[in-house]
């Protein structure tokens, strides 16, 4: 896979060195490799491939990403585990916005894109897609200072029998905002390539003639770092029991099944589902101890940050997690020209001490593309 990567960027580098050239042969052989990469083990009645290779798109994407984050505080050891103080807080980047452009090769591409808006969201994604398989790597970098936060009580009735209950919801902006980094890998096998085409929608580096679906199997690597260890986020370090800054390592396996239909001829939609569960799913945490000692001297004019410790790291293991990957999109086309609208939805869970974070992480893109 690395070698299809370093093959296209190379292609995109080095195409203009004549075919005579040893660089320019080399890059002329893996062309015609992928050429006929294209064509095999599809029925063309069902699958067609364009005679134009290269495919360039101008790329839109909405997206949004959320940290639902539960700490649990257990206010006095001596009474039931669920008697405390539960915190919800909310982490959200927002609805961002943002512009790239696509340059892709039968199939296997890259692409780049870059926030419009402020929450610095940057993503690189390379992929690749064939008759049977497609592998997708997209990296993520963006801030968040949106919070929202949901508190509940549960004390024991100091006047009688019963429970104290208390309830309360906040809306935060966070004076230094949460880093998030997110690396997600994700691979698909189809059982029906020959009739089934992953490639017409994601990649448009084939045309699905009539309509055909397929089981599929896939995988997702996914790892995560939220980081909010600034002084000024102290508040939100003390509610996520001194944690300030988690890493996640999660890998799951699932299985679903994947249609495209085509109601005439120029136009294709296609629909995803599949449940996962994760295999492996390793937390490492960085705990912070919060130093008021020099609150009293605090003038209450000023803004005041305590200090931090040096981060205790710990690492833990969580359970198996259920999550599962939405995916659906609708293309049309025109000659040369492509027209598409598609989106993903996807959840990560994990669980480490008192802490549980489940990630909601949703795109939608549109793009006009051109072959030639």
């Amino acid at each position: 896979m690395r070698l299809v990567f370093l093959s296209l960027l190379a292609t995109l580098g080095c195409a203009p060195l004549q075919a005579n050239s040893g660089v320019g042969g080399i890059l002329e052989k893996i062309a015609a490799y992928m050429d006929r990469s294209a064509y095999r083990g599809i029925d063309t009645a069902y699958i067609a491939v364009p005679n134009e290779p290269w495919l360039v798109k101008l790329c839109g994407h909405m997206n949004e990403t959320t940290y639902l984050m539960e700490a649990h505080m257990s206010l006095d050891p001596e009474v039931p585990s669920d008697y405390g103080l539960d915190f919800r807080p909310e982490v959200t980047t927002g609805t961002g916005i943002s512009a790239g452009v696509r340059i892709g090769y039968r199939g296997h591409g890259v692409e780049l894109s870059k926030s419009l808006r402020r929450n610095s969201d940057t993503r690189l994604t390379l992929s690749t897609n064939s008759s049977r398989y497609s592998l997708k790597f997209r990296l993520r970098r963006y801030q968040a200072r949106n919070l929202k936060m949901e508190l509940e009580g549960k004390f024991e009735n100091e006047n009688g029998p019963g429970e104290k209950h208390y309830s309360d919801w906040m809306d935060l902006k966070l004076d230094a905002p949460v880093r998030v980094k997110t690396v997600l890998l994700e691979g698909y096998y189809l059982f029906n390539g020959s009739h089934y085409s992953n490639a017409a929608l994601y990649s448009q580096s084939t045309c699905q003639i009539r309509s055909a679906g397929s089981p599929m199997a896939g995988f997702t690597w996914f790892k995560s770092t939220i980081d909010y260890s600034d002084r000024k986020s102290y508040e939100l370090i003390n509610i996520m029991n001194n944690v300030g800054r988690t890493k996640q390592w999660q890998l799951a396996i699932g299985g679903g099944y994947a249609y495209n239909w085509v109601p005439g001829r120029q136009w294709l939609l296609n629909l995803q589902l599949m449940p996962m569960v994760s295999l492996l799913n390793k937390i490492q945490t960085w705990k912070y101890e919060v130093d008021f000692s020099d609150f009293e001297d605090w003038d209450g004019e000023s803004d005041y940050y305590p200090t931090l410790s040096s981060p205790r790291l710990e690492t833990h293991k969580s359970r198996l997690q259920l999550g599962g990957m939405v995916r659906a999109g609708i293309l049309y086309s025109q000659g040369r020209l492509t027209l598409s609208v598609d989106g993903q939805a996807s959840t990560f869970n994990y669980k480490h001490s008192d802490n549980t974070v489940r990630l909601i992480d949703w795109y939608l893109n549109a793009s006009v593309g051109y072959r030639f």
